[in-house]
């Protein structure tokens, strides 16, 4: 099957050229690192972060900004950059870490208990929250579910929780995160597919709208857009 040129100009890429995969069996993990990555660094300054991986705050882009400020805990940035990276991938696949201060951090930044008046305030919440995840336990969430506009992934009725979606049921986890749910979609076949706009008019079906297209086009000054409509009906 021919791969799509998207594809191939994807691949590329430097990133895409380098493998970055090291296996260390004496360590019992698998190492992943490339020549492209970012130098890891943190620079902090009367309690913000001012530098992160080489690039100053000026430079952050939306996701920068997001680490910097609710991603790292300040107090412990320098600490934590001292430790040497096989230690931290240690503790990375160690099942027996606790997750506790990372659990601690997110409630203290974004866990929040909103309590509705009635369906319709905590319907509207949701859509203005407009999560990655949402979870519909209600007598009737199938009912509910179609008056959601902004969520990620909707899950629906108690037995199904976000990790079936994490790990099992649906197409993938790539969702909007972030709030980001209000104009973007998780990820689909349709993002891998090329598309091409149809359009067909007839004599017939244009003589009623095409002064319409003709105002449209004068008002951009794009003055031969309009005179290719208006000269199919000049006598």
């Amino acid at each position: 099957m021919k791969r799509s040129k998207r594809i191939e100009t994807l691949d590329k890429r430097p990133v895409n050229l380098d493998g970055y995969i090291n296996e260390w069996p004496e360590m019992g993990f698998v190492a992943m690192k490339s020549p492209y990555d970012p130098r890891p660094s943190v620079k902090v300054q009367d309690g913000k972060i001012v530098e992160l991986d080489g690039k100053k705050r000026e430079d952050f882009d939306f996701i920068d900004q997001f680490i910097a400020d609710y991603a790292i805990n300040i107090e412990r940035a320098e600490k934590s950059m001292s430790v040497p990276s096989l230690e931290i991938a240690r503790m990375i696949v160690d099942i027996h870490v606790s997750r506790k201060e990372i659990l601690e951090k997110s409630l203290q930044n974004f866990g929040y208990i909103l309590v509705a008046e009635n369906m319709e305030d905590a319907i509207d919440t949701a859509n203005a929250i407009a999560s990655a995840h949402l979870e519909i336990v209600t007598r009737n969430p199938f009912e509910i579910m179609t008056k959601i506009r902004n969520a990620g992934a909707i899950f629906l009725g108690e037995y199904s929780s976000e990790p079936l979606g994490d790990y099992f049921a649906g197409p993938n986890h790539v969702l909007p995160t972030n709030g980001t749910a209000k104009f973007f979609s998780p990820l689909s076949v349709d993002d891998f597919i090329k598309k091409s706009s149809i359009i067909s008019y007839s004599k017939e079906a244009l003589k009623p709208v095409y002064k319409d297209i003709v105002q449209f086009a004068e008002c951009e000054k794009l003055t031969a857009h309009a005179n290719s409509i208006r000269v199919r009906f000049e006598d």
